[in-house]
């Protein structure tokens, strides 16, 4: 089973993917900070995610930050992003970075990129 990490700091976008993907065959886990990822990745019940999937203006620090403590550990990265953000090629690759999805393009959008990160098929 395929472990999608989320970051998400509002909590009605959180509600939101956790419905769309409380049926699936994934398993999900959800923080509502940087700190709690930060936490997790230092806990004794750290398991690495397969994806990782960021809103990037979180309140305690950015999706940057996100990127940078995953650099190197061959985890995709998703920016799921209220505002339309703009990263060179070279950059992206560099750090990861899949995709940049705006909320506005909507959950199945999102859905989407992580299928093709993953290659590998939701319900």
């Amino acid at each position: 089973m395929k472990l999608i990490a989320f970051i998400e700091d509002d909590m009605c976008m959180r509600a939101l993917l956790k419905n769309f993907f409380k049926n699936d065959l994934s398993y999900t886990v959800f923080f509502n900070s940087l700190a709690d990822f930060n936490n997790y990745f230092a806990s004794e019940n750290y398991r690495r995610p397969d994806i990782i999937v960021s809103d990037y203006n979180l309140n305690d620090g950015n999706g940057l930050q996100v990127a940078n403590k995953v650099k190197g550990l061959d985890i995709p990265l998703i920016f799921f992003s209220g505002y339309p953000l703009r990263f060179h090629k070279s950059r992206m690759k560099d750090l990861n970075i899949k995709s940049v999805v705006t909320k506005s393009s909507g959950v199945s959008k999102l859905i989407n990129e992580i299928k093709e990160s993953l290659k590998w098929e939701l319900k």
